[in-house]
């Protein structure tokens, strides 16, 4: 993200005085007294970034918890369809899924 960029659009977003094409004789003079790229009038431009950096987390945020959410809701369906399965077929299932499921999965046959 090119916050810089962005921030060139707004009226806000002044950029520093050695990008202005007409400088005052005093502004040559003291540069640092006139050069405003440290403070910005607020609300305005950091703002703007917290807002965008907070939308991006949001975003990913959203992605990852819906990830889970499907990889949660495929796990319930595999091994509620193991049910149907011979011992032999739920044996092998288990054995892909993982120790865990596989722990978790023991006792259906009473056998835990």
């Amino acid at each position: 993200m090119n916050v810089t960029r962005m921030t060139d659009y707004r009226k806000d977003g002044h950029p520093s005085i050695y990008r202005k094409q007409k400088l005052s004789d005093e502004e040559r003079r003291s540069p640092s007294r006139f050069q405003d790229c440290s403070h910005w009038c607020l609300p305005g431009v950091p703002d703007a970034w917290n807002e965008l950096l907070y939308a991006e987390l949001l975003i990913k945020l959203n992605k990852d918890s819906r990830q889970q959410y499907q990889n949660h809701q495929r796990q319930k369906r595999t091994v509620g369809a193991s049910y149907s399965l011979t011992s032999k077929e739920r044996e092998m299932r288990m054995e892909q899924l993982g120790p865990q499921i596989y722990v978790f999965n023991a006792g259906v046959d009473g056998a835990a």
